[in-house]
C-alpha cells in the first residue's frame, strides 16, 4: 500500500490543479486517512464504505 502514496499524491494534486473533486478510499486511505486530506481530497470512503 505504501509503494503507491507517491502516485495517489500526484494524482490527487493533479486532479484539483484541474480544479475536479477529489474522491480517495480503499485501503491505505482508511489506514492513514490524515495523509489523504492533508492533500486536500473533498471525500473520504473509509472502511467498507
Amino acid at each position: 500500500m505504501i509503494v503507491q502514496k507517491s502516485d495517489m499524491l500526484h494524482l490527487i494534486c493533479e486532479a484539483k490543479r484541474r480544479g475536479k473533486l477529489v474522491v480517495a478510499g480503499g485501503a491505505y486511505v482508511t489506514s492513514v486517512p490524515n495523509i489523504a486530506q492533508s492533500a486536500r481530497v473533498d471525500f473520504l470512503i473509509l472502511d467498507e464504505g
